[in-house]
């Protein structure tokens, strides 16, 4: 029973690794966009390119072994920079778009900062976050997505990689950080 219990744990872990959990949000943000017409298929390729970028280097870094803070932190800067120049010579982003860029920069700097000094839980943070930027951006409705919140904190205090003030502290900075941004960006 329990390597049965160990193995949904590690299942879920692998499901909300941040950068899969935010590809998720992108590509439904993207969709539901170009449905309602507020994102064209132009947006798509060039906000694609940045946030595939985004992967390759987390991606590369992490080959280093640098830690976390290096493996995203530094492409969510150049991420961010990148895109924010580009948004304003080149090519004008659509809102959800920059609130996305807005938002995951802010969340990689606090947690990174915070994860210097304390083990916050970076699942939990990157679910909360893209769940509340799914509710902001595409529904209200979709506020049923805070219900797998539970189930994100038990498989990382299941596998004994947080305790619950850490797993709790990720969902609460996830939750608030895109709030503020939005608010922010209004």
């Amino acid at each position: 029973m329990c390597t049965y219990i160990r193995s949904i744990a590690r299942l879920v872990e692998i499901l909300a690794h941040p950068i899969l959990v935010f590809s998720y949000t992108g590509i439904i943000i993207t969709l539901v966009g170009v449905r309602k017409g507020t994102i064209q298929w132009t947006d798509f390729l060039f906000g694609g390119g940045f946030f595939l970028l985004f992967c390759v280097l987390s991606f590369f870094l992490k080959r280093f072994d640098k830690g976390e803070m290096f493996q995203y932190f530094l492409p969510s800067l150049l991420l961010v920079i990148t895109f924010g120049v580009f948004n304003i010579l080149v090519y004008s982003f659509p809102r959800e778009f920059l609130l996305m860029a807005i938002s995951l920069f802010l969340i990689l700097t606090i947690i990174g900062l915070i994860r210097f000094y304390w083990l916050i839980s970076n699942h939990c943070a990157f679910s909360s976050f893209c769940f509340t930027l799914l509710f902001l951006i595409v529904d209200f409705n979709l506020i049923f997505l805070f219900l797998l919140l539970p189930i994100v904190a038990w498989s990382r205090i299941e596998l004994k990689r947080h305790d619950v003030p850490q797993v709790i502290a990720g969902s609460l900075f996830g939750l608030i950080i895109p709030i503020l941004s939005s608010l922010a960006l209004s």
